[in-house]
């Protein structure tokens, strides 16, 4: 069983002071609610993790971690008050190029100015070579031809097991 209380303390310091305040919400203490209990289950293990907050490139992507991992939960803050953004979480490591890769994991939609969250309770299983994220517009076109970001690129919290 993974244990939740290894994380607690650093995910409520994050929630507390290292987030946009005027942005976060009830929801997001739903979203830490949730996930205490999922990742506390008997059927999740390995060791839970907390990666960022860390802003996501919107040029290349970031190698969250580079083993097989599972994934729990997720938290965007999307700063950009005139554009939403996509945030791609894949089964991946170095070497993806936006825009051209198989989202084999999650595509994050957050429209402009707010923050967002996520919870997969059976979790997405990540199983090649780890976490990559990368962030891109709210359109087709950035889907699709990797287009960045023209403002304020999101910051991103995800928790995971390895």
């Amino acid at each position: 069983m993974a244990n939740f209380a290894r994380i607690a303390n650093v995910l409520e310091g994050i929630l507390n002071s290292q987030l946009n305040a005027t942005r976060i919400n009830q929801g997001v203490w739903e979203w830490y609610n949730a996930l205490q209990r999922i990742v506390s289950a008997n059927n999740v293990t390995g060791t839970a993790t907390v990666y960022g907050p860390i802003t996501v490139a919107d040029s290349d992507f970031v190698a969250v971690v580079a083993s097989a991992s599972t994934m729990y939960g997720a938290v965007i803050d999307n700063s950009n008050a005139s554009e939403a953004v996509f945030v791609s979480i894949l089964d991946g490591g170095t070497g993806l190029t936006p825009g051209t890769e198989h989202i084999v994991g999650a595509l994050c939609h957050v429209p402009a100015a707010t923050m967002s969250t996520w919870v997969w309770p059976s979790g997405i299983s990540m199983p090649t070579t780890g976490i990559a994220v990368y962030a891109g517009t709210g359109t087709s076109a950035g889907l699709e031809a990797g287009t960045a970001v023209t403002g304020t690129n999101p910051t991103l919290l995800l928790v995971y097991t390895t």
